[in-house]
């Protein structure tokens, strides 16, 4: 922190360990012993997880509105919102980047599909898990929390807008593997669920017939 912020930080490694261990580890433990116990019976709760989620992220993001309120609008804050938003475009950018050199390595892994669930995976970051590790670690100076917060509402923008234009501008000549046999097919193909090579099969097997 010295070398980047001209400031020595301390940080609580000790803490962040710990409170780590219980906002991931345990609730996944957690997860995994209940769907051990109770099997298919869970299931029925798992639907509304989802809502529960979003709750708990808007809850954290009002904790650390509501702790910071008018330090979020003064000049040291506001820079963390170029901060975040590169942050998060080199996240998507590093994500597909990666992905599609992969793809020349080795096409039947790293398919279009799966190029563009990297990039989200990469750009869009646990910012609720930031902001609690903040909060919790360093509770003496609640606004480092403040980035967490900002990254929780831009990467959900920045995500639909994403989600949304490789929707509507999907590159229907991207080459895809199938995963079936190793062989070529088109991106329209695999968007609408149709077997690439459907109609060769069918034109070959109408053709033994005919024979």
């Amino acid at each position: 922190m010295q070398l980047l912020a001209s400031q020595y930080v301390s940080v609580p490694v000790e803490s962040l360990f710990l409170n780590a261990v219980k906002v991931v580890l345990f609730p996944i433990a957690l997860g995994v012993i209940c769907h051990m116990i109770f099997g298919k019976k869970i299931e029925k709760i798992t639907v509304a997880l989802p809502i529960v989620s979003q709750v708990a992220i808007l809850l954290i993001i009002g904790v650390v509105v509501a702790a910071n309120g008018p330090k979020l609008f003064v000049a040291s804050s506001l820079m963390a919102i170029p901060v975040v938003i590169l942050h998060n475009l080199c996240g998507y950018s590093l994500g597909f980047g990666f992905s599609k050199l992969m793809y020349k390595i080795y096409p039947k892994g790293f398919r279009y599909a799966q190029q563009k669930a990297i990039t989200f995976e990469v750009g869009m970051q646990d910012s609720a898990l930031g902001a609690t590790l903040a909060l919790t670690s360093f509770a003496s100076n609640p606004i480092a929390a403040v980035p967490s917060t900002f990254f929780s509402v831009w990467h959900n923008i920045s995500g639909s807008i994403l989600s949304s234009w490789w929707r509507n501008h999907d590159d229907k000549h991207e080459i895809h593997w199938d995963s079936d046999n190793g062989e070529k097919g088109s991106a329209k193909n695999v968007a609408t669920g149709d077997h690439p090579f459907d109609a060769d099969k069918k034109a070959t097997a109408d053709a033994k017939v005919e024979g």
